[in-house]
């Protein structure tokens, strides 16, 4: 009997081990956001239940390899940190926060029009001026956005991502047009 529970709690540890690697696997260890891989499984799901939410939005921190090369990775941790705090606190509980990776984030807002997102880049932008005034940080919070919506023939997380990184790098174009006097 001895070696049954012996056995028995290894088991246990094996399965809560088991589940703590699962759960990892969808967490992004530097914000504690969804990952890609999570979002891939949440739109796989969506899409085999054809429900498909409204919106995704794409957000790419600006800048942030100068800020790497000039003032050190930690402070390029810190900003992507910042953001994903600020992502939390904009977005809703139903809608879905991810980390593609790097300074690349995600957000799948299951009730949100193409109409909203005029009002939610709004709110990051101010968002991102309000800790920019409240951080002594040797840099600047500052972030580009797309957005496009989901639908049954758009509903790929590739070809989502593409589309709404069209759109944001389309802003970035004209960030860098105005920043230049063009």
């Amino acid at each position: 009997i001895a070696g049954l529970v012996i056995s028995s709690k290894k088991h246990i540890k094996l399965d809560t081990r088991i589940k703590k690697d699962e759960k990892l696997k969808f967490i992004d260890m530097l914000t504690s956001l969804k990952n890609r891989n999570y979002l891939n499984e949440k739109i796989n799901i969506w899409n085999k239940n054809t429900i498909y939410p409204q919106g995704i939005i794409v957000i790419d921190l600006n800048n942030v390899k100068y800020l790497n090369d000039t003032f050190g990775h930690e402070a390029g941790d810190k900003a992507i940190k910042a953001e994903a705090e600020i992502l939390k606190k904009i977005f809703k509980s139903s809608d879905v926060i991810g980390r593609l990776g790097g300074d690349e984030f995600a957000i799948v807002a299951p009730e949100m029009q193409l109409e909203d997102f005029a009002a939610r880049k709004n709110l990051l932008n101010e968002e991102c001026r309000k800790y920019n005034e409240s951080e002594e940080d040797p840099f600047i919070l500052s972030i580009s956005m797309g957005c496009t919506e989901f639908s049954a023939v758009n509903s790929s997380i590739d070809d989502l991502l593409k589309k709404a990184d069209e759109e944001l790098y389309k802003e970035k174009r004209e960030k860098k047009s105005l920043k230049e006097g063009r």
